[in-house]
């Protein structure tokens, strides 16, 4: 039931922001210059780094204090010091590039912002799952996410960009506020802030941190080249197929969230948890390789019906992306074998830092070669081989790990 209510959750959680920003898209597609999807894809990407490499620092620390209410909302005390911090970063990031692109599109600009708070939120929906209160979350929030979900559809209908705006901040306020409530009652929050804690819990996401900006550089690094030299149209196609994809990769994250506490307890020492960590690992893998076979036998008769088909290369992204979840599953679960089995931080640093100096550098390098396969293909392949360099560095980073942890048994 916990992991049931769990998919259900994430699925409002990434879901949801994803059909709003076709929504968004849609109307907006005419508005938004390239410029400003360069602004604007460089300023989340930092921002998103951040609040990842955050986000598992934070679910550390609840994982191991289960037992201690107290500790537990100092915590979320200091997370919610820092995420509120990470909403006033995106607020003025917005500012910014309205007054680099111009008012004219100030909302759509405000509008890319939600889609950041929506996915990020001020009360994260981890902390829910960490703390297993997902069903009671899920249940307390779903008339507000449903009623905002009708709103937004009706704002589409009447081409109403700023009622979709502002129904969705609402809606985004309303289910924060029941968070609150719902961790208060049960004891879980506090209003007593730490910022010595959420200074702490932010140097101990730092690998984090590095690991989602070099990683996952190379995902929005093709958008932001795309948008300096094509129009905002094939940029919003591309964007469109790269949200279908990611919101379909992210389907195993319930799995890999709920094995995200169990993984810290089997570091710190509690090794009967193998056997369950070892079951939802390898379902992770499964339903990734489940989602790649979706994606690439299905998304080209989804662009087709949505009336996407007809721009360069579209069909071609598609499949080349369908590899990515599975990929990136794999990854995900060596990484993090790895790091459980040798304790071993710095292999998050490493498998990063070697990925984003083949992968960056090859984007700036193949925009030459545009011209040969269509500007959207020919990203999208690079962003194909960098996964595959990806998952090259991930295994042999787990063989050393798996090493280092075979001669430590033995030397003892």
């Amino acid at each position: 039931m916990r992991l049931a209510s769990t998919f259900v959750l994430h699925g409002f959680q990434i879901g949801y922001p994803a059909f709003i920003t076709w929504l968004a898209a849609a109307m907006a597609s005419q508005v938004i210059g390239s410029e400003v999807v360069f602004y604007l894809g460089a300023g989340s990407l930092v921002l998103v780094g951040l609040e990842y490499g955050f986000r598992y620092s934070g679910a550390r620390e609840i994982s191991l204090a289960l037992e201690n209410p107290a500790r537990i909302a100092e915590v979320i005390g200091a997370i919610m010091l820092v995420q509120t911090g990470f909403f006033f970063a995106a607020l003025l990031a917005a500012f910014v590039a309205i007054g680099i692109a111009g008012p004219s599109i100030g909302v759509a600009t405000a509008l890319c912002v939600l889609v950041f708070m929506v996915l990020n939120g001020i009360i994260p929906t981890w902390i829910f799952i960490a703390l297993s209160l997902q069903r009671e979350f899920l249940l307390l929030t779903a008339p507000v996410r449903l009623a905002g979900l009708g709103v937004a559809l009706v704002a589409y209908h009447f081409h109403s960009i700023d009622g979709l705006f502002l129904s969705q901040c609402g809606a985004i306020l309303a289910i924060h506020l029941s968070g609150l409530l719902l961790l208060h009652r049960k004891g879980y929050f506090a209003l007593s802030f730490r910022p010595k804690l959420a200074a702490s819990l932010l140097r101990e996401g730092r690998d984090i941190f590095v690991m989602k900006l070099g990683v996952f550089s190379y995902t929005s690094a093709g958008v932001l080249i795309l948008g300096i030299v094509q129009s905002p149209e094939i940029v919003g196609a591309f964007g469109l197929c790269q949200r279908l994809v990611t919101a379909m990769q992210q389907g195993s994250a319930p799995l890999f969230m709920t094995a995200y506490p169990l993984s810290v307890r089997y570091a710190s020492g509690e090794r009967e948890l193998a056997t369950r960590l070892l079951r939802l690992n390898g379902t992770a893998l499964l339903f990734s390789v489940g989602m790649s076979l979706a994606i690439a036998l299905g998304g080209p008769a989804l662009l087709t019906a949505i009336g996407l088909d007809h721009y360069e290369g579209i069909t071609r992204c598609i499949l080349i992306m369908a590899p990515l979840p599975a990929l990136v599953g794999l990854s995900t679960l060596l990484v993090n074998n790895a790091v459980l089995a040798a304790k071993r931080d710095t292999i998050v640093r490493h498998v990063t830092l070697t990925t984003g100096a083949i992968g960056i550098p090859a984007y700036f390098a193949m925009t030459r070669l545009m011209g040969l396969f269509g500007a959207a293909a020919t990203l999208t392949i690079i962003e194909a081989c960098v996964a595959l360099a990806y998952l090259t560095i991930c295994i042999r980073e787990n063989l050393l790990s798996s090493l280092f942890y075979w001669r430590s048994a033995h030397e003892s």
